[in-house]
């Protein structure tokens, strides 16, 4: 609800509080005891100025202010950031003799059960076998946006699917997913590759054909 000021209503000095909007108040607390206070006045509610019955608006009733509702429409753009800030100047309530405030929304980035974000990155994990790891695999990614990405690997390549024309702030960022990353899981050693194919293969067979969880980013570039 949005307060909308309104003009031209005729006013004049409150003789509650002589124009202060405050009244001081006595009260007797106990034998011999009183209690000063200063409250707001209750016949121009702090306002200090009282309208005439004759003056007053019919639509808000001396007050110069009236409700109205209006709309916002909030455009989030890709690639904002969690606590970015959305500012609506001089939308916020009104009132008389006051400046008018702003309408702040603040963005909150909802956790996604796959992608994970980190900055302008985007991250996604995808577990590959053993037989995956040695002889190459592929699978379907799908994005936030839907499109669907085959994610295709032979052993030793590096591929990068799609190379979309966006600004380095957006999220929809290059995808580079590539082998010979370290195992996230299990407590066996790492795995790296040595010269010999044949040594590279046994020294992989030897860890029992475990499956290795990998970690697929998007990066800039």
């Amino acid at each position: 609800m949005a307060d909308l000021a309104l003009e031209g209503q005729i006013g004049h000095h409150c003789s509650g509080c002589r124009g202060a909007g405050m009244r001081m108040i006595t009260r007797q607390i106990g034998p011999g005891m009183i209690q000063q206070m200063n409250t707001v006045c209750p016949e121009c509610r702090g306002s200090g100025e009282m309208i005439s019955d004759k003056d007053r608006c019919p639509s808000c009733r001396g007050n110069k202010v009236t409700q109205e509702k209006k709309v916002l429409e909030v455009h989030v753009e890709k690639g904002m950031q969690h606590g970015q800030k959305i500012v609506f100047q001089g939308e916020a309530d009104e009132a008389p003799d006051t400046v008018t405030g702003d309408i702040v929304f603040v963005l909150q980035l909802k956790e996604h059960p796959k992608f994970k974000r980190k900055s302008d990155d985007l991250f996604v994990e995808h577990t590959i076998s053993l037989t995956e790891a040695l002889c190459g695999f592929q699978f379907v990614l799908t994005h936030l946006d839907g499109r669907q990405l085959l994610i295709k690997s032979n052993p030793g390549e590096i591929i990068k699917p799609g190379q979309p024309s966006t600004p380095c702030f957006l999220l929809f960022l290059p995808f580079g997913l590539r082998r010979g990353w370290l195992p996230r899981r299990g407590a066996d050693p790492p795995i790296h590759r040595t010269r010999s194919g044949t040594g590279h293969s046994s020294r992989r067979c030897a860890n029992g054909g475990k499956a290795w969880e990998l970690a697929a980013t998007y990066k800039a570039g």
